[in-house]
């Protein structure tokens, strides 16, 4: 285990003193002498990523204030080579002088590799396995959270079932290779209020938050069809498109949104081979 000794002054506004072990030194890219050298022109606490330093300062402070039993904390300290390794710290006050702590105890461990993994996971959990668009859980959280503004929001929802047909005319990797390139052109369209989704197999999402107007979304529109009728066109495969309007805030749930979603979606399938319309779902 890498770790250090944690000694303090005179109370929380003092400057930290840490004594670290060799083997965290070596964690760090330092030795016992290189780092005496390095505090002196970069202090411990300005080597804790701008980003962490706040959260590490409340942890310290909610434990010498007696609102926590142990100081712990997560976050990312500057190596010597520049990077930025993850290191949690676990420690507790063992002597006071009065009120003020005078000695601090714990262990500080790289943890940079959890991370990664943690990321990793994070990355495969929020992600379609095909795509490698954000998926259905993503986007039912982000839903959740944009439900509560008066923003206007629109769902284009995409209904691409009938590509399993390709499956049985060729093989899955080829229907796998049109969707990659379907999905490609249509990221073309995103902006920062326009946004891609993989919903469930074979469907896919535009959402559009704070649109302007009505011309807006037919022009999007416009070039949703005429993507889908560039790459699918010529494979003789249907598809069927969808509109939910969220108008500001609403009482529906996320669940309610999704089920219009798929049944304009699936309407519009339904009239591909006659006259293809895209379908806006009406409560009424």
């Amino acid at each position: 285990m890498k770790e250090a000794t944690w000694g303090y002054g005179t109370g929380a506004s003092a400057p930290i003193t840490c004594h670290k072990s060799d083997s965290l030194l070596a964690s760090l890219g330092f030795t016992r002498e290189t780092i005496e050298q390095a505090e002196q022109s970069l202090p411990f606490l300005k080597r804790i990523h701008e980003e962490d330093i706040h959260s590490f300062r409340a942890a310290l402070d909610d434990h010498l204030e007696g609102r926590t039993p142990r100081f712990q904390c997560e976050f990312r300290v500057k190596h010597m080579d520049g990077s930025w390794p993850w290191q949690f710290v676990s420690g507790h006050v063992v002597s006071w002088n009065g009120d003020q702590p005078e000695r601090m105890v714990g262990i500080q461990q790289d943890i940079s590799e959890r991370k990664e993994m943690e990321k990793k996971y994070n990355y495969y959990y929020q992600r379609d396995r095909v795509t490698g668009l954000y998926n259905f859980t993503y986007f039912d959280l982000l839903l959740k959270e944009q439900l509560l503004t008066d923003s206007k929001k629109i769902i284009i929802g995409i209904n691409l079932t009938s590509v399993h047909q390709l499956v049985a005319r060729y093989r899955y990797s080829y229907t796998q290779l049109i969707l990659f390139e379907l999905v490609k052109k249509l990221e073309e369209l995103c902006s920062e209020n326009i946004q891609l989704f993989s919903l469930y197999e074979n469907w896919l999402a535009l959402y559009v938050n704070k649109y302007r107007d009505k011309e807006e979304i037919v022009e999007l529109l416009t070039k949703v069809k005429e993507v889908l009728n560039e790459v699918l066109g010529s494979e003789f495969v249907g598809w069927g498109i969808g509109i939910v309007d969220i108008k500001g805030n609403t009482d529906l749930t996320t669940e309610q949104i999704f089920k219009n979603l798929m049944v304009a979606a699936d309407k519009s399938l339904d009239s591909f081979d006659d006259e293809f319309r895209v379908v806006h779902f009406d409560a009424d």
